[in-house]
């Protein structure tokens, strides 16, 4: 009986060393699993402009992507928070996509300040769900007065405006001219008419030299 006693200690240690191995490479397993699980649940939730800017009855437009889904494949849906109650209209383009190989959902957020909505400026929430996971990402938004209607107009005029001067300011040249002309010409006829109505000089002729107004020598 000792003898075989013996013979079983070499076939226990080997079975507690079998035993010890299975625990470390079962130890090593689970720290591998935990920080590739760790790895998996970090997402990127990010909005591109960070910051969106329009007038009252206008809209703006940014691109948000999530990277870094923990699952391989599955929906992911985009909502948004802290928006006021109204004033405000926002879409995304599109609502709920699924998550393909590339772990990567994008979709497009519009956001329409009605002309209900007054001049402001704050910070919403951008949220991506899925089952009980969520992600979020901060956005500005700036609403502005709404541009007046007779500004357009005004720019419209003033470029008119500034189209047609020129031919303007040479007619006012061709006015000033004319009337420069006239004024001229009469001056030397009132000249004429006066010496010709002199006693000396009258004699020499039967009777006054008449001439046509002054409107139709120029128009001659």
């Amino acid at each position: 009986m000792p003898k075989n006693a013996s013979s079983d200690k070499p076939f226990v240690r080997l079975s507690w060393l079998a035993l010890v191995l299975l625990a470390v490479m079962i130890g090593f397993g689970l720290v591998q699993a935990s920080s590739l699980t760790f790895h998996q649940t970090e997402s990127t939730l990010t909005i591109s402009p960070p910051s969106l800017i329009m007038r009252v009855g206008q809209s703006a437009s940014a691109n948000v992507t999530l990277s870094g889904f923990p699952l391989a494949f599955g929906q992911v849906c985009f909502a948004v928070d802290g928006f006021p109650t109204s004033g405000f209209v926002t879409t995304f383009n599109p609502e709920c996509a699924n998550l393909g190989a590339t772990s990567q959902v994008r979709s497009v957020l519009t956001v329409e300040a009605t002309p209900a909505a007054a001049p402001q400026s704050f910070t919403a929430l951008v949220v991506a769900g899925s089952g009980n996971w969520t992600d979020s990402a901060h956005v500005g938004i700036t609403v502005t007065p709404a541009m007046p209607t007779w500004i357009p107009w005004s720019i419209l005029f003033g470029f008119i405006l500034l189209l047609i001067s020129p031919f303007l300011v040479e007619r006012m040249k061709r006015r000033q001219r004319r009337q420069h002309m006239i004024s001229h010409v009469n001056h030397c006829t009132g000249d004429f008419r006066g010496v010709m109505r002199r006693p000396g000089n009258r004699s020499s002729y039967k009777k006054s030299v008449e001439l046509p107004p002054v409107n139709e020598q120029l128009a001659r």
